[in-house]
């Protein structure tokens, strides 16, 4: 297949000057820059939402033991504490 683009000023130099350096050429840098760009998108595509929240979970413990039964008691002793002006 073959595209034409069209690139910026600073695009071109950068282009030439990798070129340059790596003794590839455009058409390689080129494929090799769409390839990383599609490659990530499509990683990106496939996110969960745990992805998102990932680094959250389990970094910070409560201190209690029970909350996976306990939450809603928990929650309870908490508004209950704040109506009181202690919530926190």
């Amino acid at each position: 297949m073959t595209i034409t683009v069209r690139l910026t000023a600073a695009e071109e130099r950068s282009l030439r000057e990798t070129v340059r350096i790596h003794s590839a050429t455009r058409s390689d840098v080129v494929r090799l820059a769409i390839a990383q760009y599609c490659q990530e998108r499509l990683r990106e595509g496939k996110r969960r939402a745990y992805d998102d929240i990932a680094q959250w979970i389990g970094c910070a413990h409560s201190g209690k033991g029970d909350l996976a039964t306990g939450a809603h008691k928990l929650y309870r002793e908490r508004i209950h504490a704040g109506r009181r002006g202690h919530f926190r």
